[in-house]
């Protein structure tokens, strides 16, 4: 986690800023296209100001394609990525939520998301 993800709650998850930044080692398969993978949850907050969540990232090279997820709960955001970073560098990927509860809103800091794990395979 380079940027943008505030202070780890019950060892488990963080709340994202509207940007988030993860540097990410690529496994050291030789395959053509690498998988990168996020779990998160949409909070209640988010989804009933906003609908849901649309999640626009660029790394490794180039533009992913933004997704948008639906309603309050748990998801998978799963996007095929070029392989084209060695395995001996870390990948990185930077994260800018379409929408986010402001400071003062709810609490002193801008909440996006709720991140649980993110990986390269």
């Amino acid at each position: 986690m380079l940027d943008g993800f505030h202070r780890l709650k019950n060892g488990a998850w963080r709340w994202t800023a509207q940007r988030f930044t993860v540097a990410l080692q690529p496994p050291e398969n030789h395959a053509e296209s690498r998988l990168l993978e996020m779990r998160f949850t949409i909070p209640e907050c988010i989804a009933e100001r906003f609908g849901g969540a649309k999640i626009p990232a660029k790394g490794n090279g180039g533009e992913l394609t933004p997704e948008s997820f639906q309603g309050q709960g748990e998801f998978l955001y799963s996007k095929e990525v070029s392989a084209s970073v060695s395995s001996d560098e870390p990948a990185r990927f930077e994260f800018e939520l379409e929408n986010t509860v402001s400071p003062g809103e709810i609490g002193q800091r801008e909440l996006g998301i709720i991140v649980t794990s993110i990986v390269l395979k």
